[in-house]
């Protein structure tokens, strides 16, 4: 009980005594707790300190303190502070003893701080220190540009690092181009995205010094492990081993940037495996060796980096050197040629840049110039940063062999390297050591270039953008294996290191000093007239010679070169070798190529060493005797050497060192056998049987008979291209390096010795032609016979591409009914290529029971124009197919089904790898498979979305049905459907990839559907949304669609509609067509006949001129308005009139091309195919075949009109029969002929029925008689009598509409009485033929006259020269006493001849109608004075006895027939004219022309005599004498004699010298010498001596001028000032120095004065002015400063010595009369017009007030096309062409206020102006109101072309924000009303016109757009027809 109780009293006492306690020793005891509170404090205090030091020591190392020490040191900072204000509170407040409360609370809170600094100072215990080391931070890469060009590989990076399976990475590039940029963006791209949980980035440029890489090892680890924050132990073992084990549990990117030698990553601990317990460690390296990543560091993916494009360029270039190269006009054209100069290379462009940054304009171009020549020496930073760095590359390569042909590269071209080059100079210089073939080397070749494009010293060429002038295509066939690239930096570099000793290569441009130690000279004269005598170079061992001019190299030249080994003359020009170069005792390779002028090669038997010798394109016929001597010779090319005719026997058997042999389209005169004697004996291919070494041989054999039977030479061959047969040059084609090419043969060639062993190498063999079986036993026994049918079998187990074409004649019988391709007993194992056509008897291609697996490689099979083939793939074949990835079918008219039995079902696809299906023109196809199920079709193309690999797929022309929906994969680019009437809708699982869509002849189409996203979502054809859909159309054609809604659907560019039509139609239209009634019934009967479906062919007929041209027109119009047809095509053929059978095929070749050219189809293509190869006068025959076989493709209205009797069969045109039951003939054809027997001509043609046109109603006639005669109205009611003989007139036409129009035509606005009444009289006096021309009978003699000499000269153009001529010798035009008047006189008289049938075709020309000609011709030979025109000479000698001769005054002789003969002398004593034309060889007697006294018009053009008929020069009354194309004529002596000539021509002609007598000829007026080139001659005094001479031709012709001084012996230019009277002059000047001073031309009415070169003379003017080369600074003379300002049309050429061409207002003042401007290739151009003083404007007319088109081309410095001031309004007011092309630096054309003015302009093509930001500019200074709204401008603007723009980004100008009025529209625009073709082609940046926020407006007149995407745009081409 006690214990009980002494228990609970303690704790009574430990529960309420000890507190009590406490609290009242805060009472009592207060003073010691405060001062244990500071004793606590001040150990604090010594603790903190002494911690402190610890910290700072860590900061100090740069530490991270650790947080719990931190928070350490932060409770002790604030408890300390809490404890020294409680103790001031205590010394500042002396509490009394009596104040308990205050003791209590301080002693209280004394005690609680002292306990809590006691634990403070317990916590103080830090076991891992008080600081740890903090990881480096990686590095953020901010200030990335990011370039367009560059996303695409970042994308594809940032994808393989996505990728789990993906672990190395490899990004490779050249120097400077830009990979540790890229990297930095990689890295930064990977943080965004947060794809790793650490990035390490470590640049290791160290691994090209080999000593450093232990060191270097262990600097990667310890950067990775500090990123990680990880210890590494001492050793590298130990570390690597760690680090390994820490990576595997890392999510870690590291970057190793600039690598130059493998690294072992084991030893750095990086784990690159794939372990399982791998978590996810990456690695990106980078490198400029390729290989060394793919190989060495087993990259999994490696990226290329290239250069960058030129604008990005130059978007660096300006961000680095500042806005003011942008800003500033004057430098940006220079710093554009700097950054060009760089080439994309971003080192370079920012190291000059930052270089030039605010320099002057003089260092800019200084900085230029050293840049081009390759010797920046002076730009700062570029030797340094750029050449050093690239260097870096250069001597790390591992091998001398690399570094020299490094060094080679770098000398040659600017452009693309051939490896031929490299290889022909390699086996010079014997670059590869211990090579023994010429395979080797070339194999060595390859490998060191694949060497060098890997280290990025070199890059990819593009082969097919050049021109190759060796093509050596043999040797290196694969793509990338035919041609390098040297960046034009690096071959900087490359050109700087081989300037240096030891190497001492040599690069020079006209410039021979320093070349005297040299071993390695290439030299490019540009501006080298003459070589030295010597070049003196003892070192020299490679020399490569190039010239633009022709030069001579002389005969010393080579004396001083006794160590060449590569001597390169390609495209010299010399006859004959220089004597010197035979002493090169040590060449090697010696190239000759393209030396046009080389005819002799003699002495080259000398160079014993030669080991390449290559002739190409050379124009030597025989190769000398000596070139048996070249027994070292490995390479010999001649191909292309076309005239070479001789090799002598044993000259080729003597070369036993050859390996290569190249004679395509060559040498072909191979003797058939050897021929022991007989000089003329020609090598033959036995020959070849010697050349042991032979494995390279390209060749062509015309004759199989030419090849020996003994052919052992083709056993060795490893590499060949053997041309068997006549092959075109596009024949001589192969793509693979063992290619046999068989034409017109049996085949029984490949069963010899030595070709069946080529057989067993063959890869590609095409046949044509064959004459039997290919290879065969046609003794078999078999009920199917095959092409292929060994007798054993066979199996061609190399052969990869099989091409069969155009097998008949013997082949048939090979193949009976069921006969096949290929038998059961031949096998193609690797066959990937099969190609058949034009095999006319083909059924089947495969044996029934052949075995599938020989073509289980097949990928590609194309058939075309097999017409018997039944089926394409059988059933049996059908699993061995299935890697078939193209299949066309193409003009197969019997082919059922594609495919045999097997349907698509479930998981087994049929052909899976399918991305290619043609099918086209096969009208009898019903299923795609072989099956029962007529639905197979709709399932087939309804399931084409599973068909995941599809590409590409067309359907044309098929018969089968197709269903109303089919849907499309994703994949698919390209689709073309025509003629499927049900289809209605076509589906799209996603269109994103669809680059050309066509869809033609879907009259139910309306609509596409596109699931995208799982959306569904329905378009309207032709809608914006659709073009929002299908964003990656390129071509989008759609034809005959359904279109119905189209006007409620949104077109592109407001309003425009793409229109639903085809139809290129024929000139002229139809506006202007009087609807007579009388034409109403003929003209519905033919609409209703060509809407009959039984009617394929219609005659329309009526006598000539009766309107049936004008009505065929009107019902063509009203088809196309009804859309019957897709195509028009209208023939004119009164033109195409053949007499004889000859001429008849040459008129039916005339109009297959009309079709052709309509049709757009190119004629010749036709004739490339080898099957297809007659003489001349047989392809009309294969061209009806064709152009029969595709116009049963089309819908198509033929309209041929004016039938004669020569042009009478339809199929020899190839035109379908109209056969009512050819259901394939979609076809229709009108025809028209004449009365009399043309209703039987067009039923023997085929004409189903027939309409006969009659003549107008009288109402009608004198309405259509009013409408043409506009006056006729005003002059009748002025004076009745007048209507009275008008209606008498028209009563007198019969209603005839020829008669009525050339009448009304005559008569028009004519008011005499007696000229009216005495048109009534001649029409009255004709018959109803002849009062076609009455009227101008009735206009009096002379105006008869002429008429009726036109009927006399052919049925076609008509030269007005050639009719002043003639009027001018008949005297038509006395008394008028100058040319110029006559030709006044003479162009009244065309006016009134002229009308709608006999337009005036083109200048200086008119054309008769064809009804006119035939009245005229009439009339002519019915007149009194007898005008006679025959078309042969048989009976010309007896009709020259009667009574009509004596009379005849006019006759026109067309001698056609080749045996025709002129009799001895012709009496006709009152002849005055006299035209002899047709046979060209027609012999004229000498005595010929003795009957002719009275004879003053001859003509006897394109005559073929040296000299003329003696008798010619007896003709005393001669006034006109044409003697124009007697290109044979060399001597008119004699001609003197004929003094009262006042014209003579003698246009292209071979006379050389005119007689001193022509100087007799003091009458003439005329002189003609234009195109007689080879005049040498003109004796001083007879031009001079012509006194009346008024007109002067002397174009493009003698150019022997000479300056007047003494000793001339030829004429000179001052002779023409004794020319007084001379009005018009026609002459070309070689050189502007030749004009003198004393030159006068202000008499000159009319003139083309050309100086300077040489022009082709196109007269559009009367007054031209053309210069050429012409330094206006210097030769501007006053005389033609004049002419300037009365020329009508001038054109500039290279022009030089000024800045503008022309100063307004002193030069020609304001240009009144200029109407044609033409500037070209003047590069110092800067300004086309230069104004002086702005206040001259005020005092002058607008300048060029009449000109019509100017034509700017190649200015390339050309700014502004006028300069300083804006232009007056009203210039340039009559413009109608305009035309623009390569002016680089011009950014607009005019500025608006000019663009206003311009409203005549119908034609604008601005082209290759890469600077043009905008077509039109606005300045606000030149007062032109503009408010930014919409524009209307051109109002008669009807073709707008813009190509290659790559800046043009609008029309006109944005208008600056702040600048525009607020109620202005934003989006302006141009509103072009009468635009009708638009074609914008590469305008990247141009607005989209289908945008509503493009830059043209309403379009209501457009008929044509055409757009075509630049390649980085996504607008797609157009291509409409209407």
């Amino acid at each position: 009980m006690t214990e009980i109780v002494t228990a609970v009293a303690g704790k009574v006492s430990e529960y309420m005594v000890a507190p009590i306690g406490r609290q009242l020793g805060y009472l009592f005891c207060y003073r010691s707790h405060t001062d244990e509170l500071r004793n606590n404090v001040q150990k604090l205090g010594k603790a903190r300190e002494d911690e402190q030091i610890t910290v700072d020591e860590a900061l100090q190392r740069g530490d991270e303190i650790r947080p719990i020490v931190q928070d350490w040191l932060n409770r002790v900072e604030q408890i300390t502070r809490e404890a020294e204000e409680l103790t001031m509170k205590d010394e500042n407040n002396k509490i009394s003893c009596f104040n308990l409360k205050s003791r209590y609370q301080l002693g209280r809170q004394a005690s609680k701080k002292a306990q809590v600094i006691v634990e403070i100072q317990e916590a103080r215990d830090f076991p891992d220190g008080v600081s740890y080391r903090l990881p480096p931070r990686a590095a953020t890469f901010k200030e990335y540009e990011s370039f367009d060009s560059r996303v695409s590989t970042l994308n594809k990076i940032m994808d393989a690092l996505r990728d789990d399976k993906t672990k190395m990475i490899g990004v490779w590039g050249m120097g400077g181009v830009g990979k540790t940029t890229l990297l930095k963006q990689v890295v930064e791209q990977a943080k965004q995205e947060k794809l790793f949980a650490t990035h390490v980035y470590i640049d290791v440029s160290w691994t090209r010094e080999g000593d450093k890489i232990h060191q270097g090892i262990s600097n990667i680890q310890q950067h990775i492990a500090d990123m990680l924050g990880l210890k590494l132990e001492e050793t590298l073992p130990a570390r690597a081993g760690k680090l390994k084990e820490r990576l595997k549990k890392e999510k870690i990117l590291i970057v190793l940037d600039d690598i130059w030698k493998s690294v072992n990553l084991e030893d750095v601990g990086i784990p690159y495996c794939k372990d399982d317990d791998q978590k996810d460690c990456k690695i990106l390296l980078a490198s400029r060796d390729q290989e060394l990543l793919l190989q060495d560091m087993c990259a999994q993916e490696c990226f290329p980096v290239q250069h960058l494009p030129s604008e990005e360029a130059w978007q660096l270039f300006k961000m680095t050197a500042g806005d003011s190269v942008e800003n500033d006009l004057e430098l940006r054209p220079t710093a554009r040629e700097v950054v060009k100069e760089c080439q994309g290379l971003p080192v370079a462009i920012v190291t000059i840049a930052k270089a030039l940054k605010g320099k002057n304009m003089a260092v800019w171009k200084n900085a230029l110039e050293e840049l081009r020549s390759s010797e920046p020496t002076n730009i700062r930073g570029v030797e340094e940063k750029v050449h050093a760095c690239l260097e870096l590359s250069y001597n790390h390569l591992k091998s001398n062999a690399l570094k020299s042909l490094f060094l080679l590269c770098g000398m040659l071209s600017y452009g693309d390297i051939w490896m031929d080059d490299l290889l022909m100079y390699a086996m010079g210089l014997d670059s590869f050591d211990r090579i023994k073939s010429l395979e080797e080397a070339r194999n060595k070749l390859v490998a060191l270039l694949t060497t060098l494009k890997t280290s990025s010293l070199l890059l990819e060429g593009d082969y097919r953008r050049i021109l190759g002038r060796r093509s050596v295509r043999l040797l290196f066939m694969d793509d990338d294996n035919k041609c390098v690239k040297m960046h034009d930096v690096v071959r900087d570099v490359a050109r700087n290191i081989a300037s240096k000793d030891p190497h001492r290569f040599v690069v020079r441009e006209d410039d021979w000093s320093k070349t005297d130690e040299s071993k390695y000279i290439s030299l490019y004269c540009k501006a080298v007239h003459e070589l030295p005598q010597r070049l003196v170079c003892p070192e020299l061992q490679f020399l490569l010679l190039r010239s633009n001019l022709n030069i001579n190299i002389p005969n010393t030249f080579f004396e001083g070169m006794n160590q060449l080994k590569v001597l390169d003359l390609f495209g010299m020009d010399f006859e004959t070798l220089p004597s010197t170069l035979q002493s090169l005792a040590n060449l090697r390779t010696l190239c000759l190529d393209s030396c046009d002028e080389l005819r002799d090669i003699a002495g080259i038997g000398e160079l014993k060493k030669l080991q390449v010798l290559s002739m190409m394109n050379c124009h030597i016929e025989q190769l000398p005797k000596e070139m048996g001597q070249l027994t070292n010779l490995r390479l010999l090319n001649l191909n292309n050497c076309k005239v070479l005719k001789v090799i002598p026997q044993n000259i080729l058997s003597k070369l036993s060192g050859l390996e290569c042999l190249f004679m395509i389209s060559s040498f072909s005169k191979w003797e058939a056998a050897e021929v022991s004697d007989g000089e003329s004996n020609n090598a033959c291919l036995s020959e070849l049987n010697h050349l042991d070494h032979l494995r390279t041989i390209l060749i062509e054999i015309p004759d199989v008979e030419m090849i020996p039977e003994e052919d052992k030479f083709f056993q060795n061959l490893t590499s060949f291209a053997i041309f068997i047969g006549n092959f075109i040059h596009w024949g001589k084609s192969y793509e693979r390096s063992k290619t046999l090419r068989l034409k017109g043969s049996d085949g029984s060639l490949l069963l010899r010795n030595g070709m069946r062993k080529l057989l067993e190498k063959i890869e590609e063999i095409k046949l044509s032609n064959l004459n039997g079986s290919f290879i065969g036993n046609n003794e078999k026994n078999d009920s199917t016979k095959s092409l292929f049918s060994p007798p054993v079998p066979m199996s061609f187990h190399n052969l990869k591409c099989l091409s069969i074409s155009s097998c008949e004649g013997n082949v048939i019988s090979i193949l009976s009914e069921d006969g096949v391709l290929f038998g059961d007993q031949v096998s193609f194992p690797n066959l990937e290529e099969l190609e058949i056509s034009s095999f006319f008897m083909l059924k089947m291609i495969w044996h029934p029971q052949l075995s599938c697996e020989p073509l289980d490689k097949l990928q590609i099979l194309r058939v075309y124009d097999c017409p018997c083939l039944v089926e394409l793939i059988p059933s049996h074949m059908m699993q061995s197919l299935q890697n078939l990835k193209e299949v066309v079918v193409n003009d197969c008219g019997v082919l059922k089904c594609v495919f045999g039995h097997g349907e698509p079902n479930g998981e087994n696809r049929i052909f899976p790898n399918m991305e290619i299906l043609k099918l086209l023109h096969l009208p009898k196809l019903k299923h795609l498979f072989n099956t029962q199920d007529n639905n197979d079709m709709r399932y087939f193309l309804s399931k084409f979305k599973d068909f995941h690999r599809m590409k590409e797929l067309l359907i044309i022309n098929c018969g089968m049905p197709l269903d109303k929906e089919v849907s499309f994969s994703s994949n698919l680019e390209m689709l073309k459907l025509e003629s499927f009437s049900k289809l209605n809708e076509i589906a799209f699982e996603n269109p994103q990839k669809l680059r050309i869509l066509s869809l033609e002849k879907l009259p139910k189409l309306s609509s596409i559907v596109s699931h995208k996203d799982g959306n569904a979502s329905k378009i309207c054809l032709l809608s914006l949304f659709m073009f929002e859909i299908f964003h990656s159309l390129e071509f989008l054609c759609i034809i005959d669609c359904k279109m119905e809604d189209r006007r409620d659907v949104d077109t592109p560019a407001n309003g425009i509609v793409l229109s639903n039509e085809k139809v290129p139609f024929f000139d002229g239209g139809v506006s202007d067509y009087e609807a007579f009634q009388s034409r109403v019934p003929i003209f519905d009967k033919i609409m209703d006949a060509l809407r009959d479906d039984n009617i394929n062919c219609i005659g329309v007929v009526g006598i000539g001129g009766v309107g049936k041209t004008t009505l065929i027109k009107q019902v063509a119009h009203q088809a196309m308005q009804e859309k019957l047809f897709t195509t028009q095509v209208y023939i004119d053929l009164s033109s195409m009139t053949g007499h004889s059978d000859e001429l008849g095929e040459k008129v039916i070749s005339k109009i297959q091309k009309k079709f052709a050219n309509v049709m757009g189809w190119n004629v010749e293509d036709w004739f490339w195919k080898e099957s297809i190869e007659e003489v001349e006068n047989e392809r009309y025959y294969h061209r009806a075949v064709e152009l029969k076989k595709r116009l049963k493709r089309e819908k198509i209205l033929i309209i041929l009109d004016d039938i004669w009797k020569e042009i009478y069969d339809l199929e020899k045109i190839g035109i379908p029969s109209s056969c009512k039951d050819d259901d394939e003939n979609e076809c229709k054809v009108v025809l028209t002929c004449r009365d009399g027997e043309g209703e039987q001509l067009c039923k023997d043609m085929g004409a189903q029925i027939c309409f006969p046109m009659d003549t107008l109603q009288p109402e009608e006639a004198w309405t259509l008689f009013q409408k043409t005669a506009l006056g006729v109205d005003f002059v009748v009611e002025k004076n009745p009598e007048v209507r009275s003989i008008a209606q008498q007139v028209v009563e007198e036409c019969e209603g005839l509409p020829i008669s009525l129009v050339t009448n009304a035509k005559a008569l028009k606005d004519e008011t005499q009485l007696a000229v009216w009444k005495n048109a009534l009289e001649e029409i009255r006096s004709c018959a109803v033929g002849k009062k076609v021309c009455s009227g101008c009978l009735g206009k009096g003699d002379h105006f008869k006259s002429l008429l009726l000499l036109c009927g006399m000269l052919n049925n076609g153009d008509i030269s007005i020269d050639h009719l002043l001529q003639y009027a001018i010798g008949l005297d038509l035009f006395d008394p008028i006493e100058k040319l110029e008047q006559a030709r006044e006189r003479l162009l009244e008289f065309v006016e009134i001849l002229k009308d709608d049938h006999c337009p005036k075709d083109r200048h200086n020309f008119v054309r008769m109608h064809h009804v006119v000609y035939d009245v005229v011709s009439e009339i002519a030979s019915k007149d009194p004075r007898s005008f006679v025109f025959r078309e042969d000479v048989v009976g010309l000698e007896e009709w020259s006895e009667t009574n009509e001769s004596k009379s005849c005054t006019f006759i026109s002789l067309h001698c056609k027939a080749i045996n025709d003969q002129l009799p001895q002398a012709l009496v006709c004593p009152k002849l005055q004219f006299f035209l002899l034309r047709g046979n060209p060889f027609l012999n004229i007697p000498n005595t010929f022309f003795q009957g002719m006294k009275k004879l003053q018009v001859l003509d006897l053009s394109r005559m073929r005599f040296e000299e003329p008929p003696s008798s010619l020069y007896s003709l005393s009354n001669l006034r006109t004498l044409c003697l124009d194309w007697c290109y044979r004529l060399v001597n008119i002596a004699g001609i003197g004699k004929l003094t009262k000539l006042k014209v003579l021509n003698l246009v292209n002609t071979a006379i050389k010298q005119l007689p001193d007598d022509m100087s007799h000829l003091t009458n003439l007026r005329l002189l003609d010498l234009s195109d007689s080139k080879e005049l040498e001659v003109i004796p001083l005094n007879v031009l001079s001596s012509l006194s009346k001479l008024e007109c002067l031709f002397m174009i493009n012709m003698f150019p022997k001028w000479e300056k007047k001084g003494d000793h001339q012996s030829n004429a000179y230019l001052s002779q023409l000032k004794h020319l007084s009277c001379l009005t018009t002059l026609n002459i070309g000047i070689p050189d502007v120095k030749l004009l003198p001073e004393d030159i006068r031309f202000e008499n000159l009415t009319r003139y083309a004065i050309h100086i300077g070169g040489c022009w082709q003379e196109l007269r559009r003017t009367d007054r031209t002015l053309k210069l050429k080369k012409v330094n206006i600074s210097l030769y501007l003379g006053d005389e033609i400063r004049k002419l300037l300002e009365r020329s009508e049309e001038l054109e500039l050429d290279e022009l030089s010595g000024t800045k503008h061409v022309l100063q307004y207002p002193s030069d020609g003042e304001s240009f009144l009369e200029l109407k044609h401007l033409k500037v070209i290739r003047s590069p110092k151009i800067q300004y086309i017009i230069d104004s002086i003083y702005q206040h001259t404007f005020l005092q002058h007319s607008a300048p060029f007030p009449l000109l019509e088109s100017l034509v700017l081309m190649e200015l390339e410095n050309l700014q502004q096309v006028w300069h300083e001031r804006s232009i007056p309004r009203g210039s340039f007011g009559n413009l109608k062409t305009l035309k623009v092309s390569s002016c680089h630096k011009l950014r607009y054309l005019f500025p608006l206020s000019t663009a206003r003015g311009l409203s005549q302009l119908e034609n604008m093509k601005i082209k290759e102006c890469n600077a043009m930001e905008q077509i039109i500019s606005y300045e606000k200074e030149s007062g032109d109101e503009y408010d930014g709204s919409n524009l209307e401008l051109f109002p008669n603007l009807r073709t707008l072309k813009l190509n290659y723009l790559p800046k043009l980004i609008n029309f006109i100008p944005e208008l600056d924000t702040n600048a525009r009025p607020k109620d202005s529209s934003v989006n302006h625009k141009v509103l072009l009303f009468k635009l009708e073709k638009l074609k914008l082609d590469h305008v990247p940046k141009l607005k989209d016109v289908r945008n509503p926020e493009g830059p043209f407006g309403c379009l209501p007149s457009l008929q044509t757009l055409w757009v075509w995407p630049d390649i980085y745009s996504n607008l797609p081409r157009f291509s409409p027809n209407f």
